[in-house]
């Protein structure tokens, strides 16, 4: 019997548009007493919240932050003597300000003082032996005038 109501168009929308209207009169009369209740509220007693208060006292705060990374100039030069050898003395410290052409360091040239007396003691053994080729060419120079040698033979 309820399926062939449901089925009944006309007296479907009759029970869904009632079902409406008894919602809406029901809300009416939730939102008036909601109202009614709230007008009898005595508006001179004070509402008491309970809270929880400390006392506060100031106290020196360490800075403990730490970070990890490496730490760099915004300019950085390679600079490098275009010698070998130890560094002796270093007139410039790290990070200080320099001009072109000022000394920054000076390094130990016994290494160079050692080639050049070795480069002298060439050029003397050189000139030596120059010398003896020489004694040895005269005789040698002299038969060739006379026609003993050919001068490629020399």
């Amino acid at each position: 019997m309820i399926a062939t109501l449901l089925h009944n168009r006309p007296l479907r929308r009759r029970l869904l548009a009632g079902s409406i209207a008894v919602l809406a009169c029901g809300a009416a009369m939730v939102w008036h007493g909601a109202r009614s209740e709230a007008s009898n509220a005595k508006p001179d007693a004070p509402e008491t919240k309970l809270v929880k208060t400390i006392a506060v006292a100031p106290v020196a705060n360490a800075d403990t932050r730490t970070a990890i990374g490496e730490i760099r100039p915004r300019l950085e030069s390679d600079l490098g003597f275009r010698v070998s050898g130890k560094l002796v003395e270093r007139m410039a410290e790290i990070g200080s300000t320099v001009n072109k052409g000022e000394v920054l360091a000076r390094i130990d040239d016994q290494d160079y003082r050692n080639r050049l007396l070795s480069a002298e003691a060439d050029v003397a053994a050189g000139a030596s032996r120059a010398g003896r080729g020489e004694c040895r060419r005269g005789p040698h120079r002299r038969a060739a005038g006379q026609g003993f040698y050919n001068a490629r033979q020399l």
